[in-house]
């Protein structure tokens, strides 16, 4: 149910399947059962039993009492999966790969993306997937995602890319690693620069 991988001593990943979690909870509401899932995968990754999750001014989520670590936290269909480190910005983000994801593609990607990623519902999800967790990283509103993230499409084989943020006042380059799971792309980022 819980497949919890330390990256790092300073940072893990924990990825819960909804599915088996919502048949030992007795809780109906689906974004309840998507908050106690995070909490229980949180747990999972500190080894301990409580654990309070509160959110910042920019609705970025960190543990109370400790805003030093950094965590990040999404989800998407029957998959949950939570990113932390204890000194690091983080994003993470997963994606079920389907094809409606053709509906937005135009909203969330550049010209040069369209090209590159064509009808490709894989390249398109991974695109979506590692633009949602650099935004998690960057940590603020109002990037927008065709414009002010710029992926750089992967090396053939390598399971990371790059992708650049670039607005009036700031410009960084990101390195984003993904997986594929199941029929889901993940992407984390750890903002180490």
């Amino acid at each position: 149910m819980l497949i919890v991988s330390h990256i790092n001593e300073f940072c893990a990943c924990a990825v819960l399947d909804m599915t088996a979690f919502r048949k030992h909870t007795d809780c109906a509401d689906k974004r309840e059962s998507e908050r106690l899932g995070a909490l229980y995968a949180l747990k999972g990754l500190l080894n301990t039993s409580t654990i309070e999750v509160v959110y910042d001014a920019y609705r970025k989520p960190f543990v109370s009492g400790h805003p030093e670590w950094h965590i990040s936290i999404s989800h998407s269909f029957d998959k949950l999966v939570v990113l932390y480190h204890t000194r690091i910005s983080t994003g993470v983000d997963i994606e079920q790969i389907r094809d409606k994801i053709h509906l937005v593609k135009h909203k969330f990607l550049s010209d040069s993306e369209l090209v590159y990623c064509g009808e490709d519902a894989w390249r398109l999800t991974l695109f979506w997937s590692v633009k949602e967790a650099v935004y998690k990283a960057y940590g603020k509103k109002g990037l927008d995602f065709a414009s002010d993230i710029l992926v750089i499409p992967p090396v053939a084989g390598e399971e990371q890319l790059k992708a650049i943020v670039t607005t009036d006042t700031f410009e960084k380059v990101y390195v984003a690693h993904f997986r594929e799971l199941d029929n889901y792309i993940m992407a984390c980022v750890i903002d180490e620069n």
